[in-house]
């Protein structure tokens, strides 16, 4: 047998091998925000394998980190530009009308009932292919209205009381009446244990008889 196919054959081998790991190594991601006399720290994760990118923000600048195997490689700042300090005006944007949006907006309508539907079915298959490990809020909360205070309060617990059976739940607020006031902290930590399904579940909708007929009917709508 020819030396080259089988080194040909090796190396699509491997690269079918290593598609088939990346798309089964789970992916978590943790947000965490903290907000006490009235400064704001959030850092945010996203971990995939040996790769783990990081965000952080501790006051009014923000840093990302990129991190292999655990060590620090890479951090630069991410800065918000203020366009009053720096004398640029907002851009002005002039609008031309046309019907084309009106164009594609008619086939989206005709199949709006079908798309719903499947819509609906993706939305289901990602939560199904997505784990929440831990889900923690403890914050104080008070409105310029106690009665809307309350009411916000009300609502609050009635989703707490929906979610207490879960461990890896905790929800937790305190009204207050008499001031406005938002502090507290979350955590929220989630595992995509098998990306490839939400790939799956993505084309499963784009390739859909739906979404196919959707796709036609904009392009014939839309020709001049």
């Amino acid at each position: 047998m020819d030396p080259i196919a089988i080194s040909l054959f090796l190396l699509l081998f491997l690269l079918f091998l290593g598609e088939i790991l990346l798309l089964l190594t789970p992916i978590d991601f943790t947000l965490e925000i903290e907000r006490f006399n009235r400064t704001t720290r959030s850092i945010s994760k996203v971990s995939f394998g040996f790769l783990e990118i990081r965000t952080e923000s501790p006051g009014d600048f923000s840093s990302v980190l990129i991190l292999i195997f655990g060590r620090p490689v890479y951090r630069f700042p991410v800065k918000d530009t203020d366009l009053e300090e720096t004398g640029i005006g907002e851009p002005q944007i002039e609008m031309e009308r046309t019907d084309s949006g009106i164009r594609y907006f008619r086939p989206v309508m005709r199949h709006g009932r079908e798309l719903f539907y499947d819509f609906m079915k993706f939305s289901g298959d990602i939560l199904h292919a997505i784990s929440i490990r831990t889900l923690e809020i403890d914050i104080r909360l008070g409105l310029s209205s106690p009665a809307l205070t309350g009411i916000v309060f009300g609502y609050f617990s009635a989703l707490r009381a929906l979610l207490c059976p879960v461990r890896r739940m905790h929800l937790a607020m305190t009204p207050v009446f008499d001031e406005e006031v938002l502090e507290g902290k979350a955590l929220l930590q989630v595992r995509v244990p098998y990306p490839v399904r939400i790939i799956a579940a993505g084309f499963c909708l784009l390739l859909g008889k739906n979404m196919r007929q959707l796709f036609l009917d904009m392009r014939k709508d839309g020709a001049p």
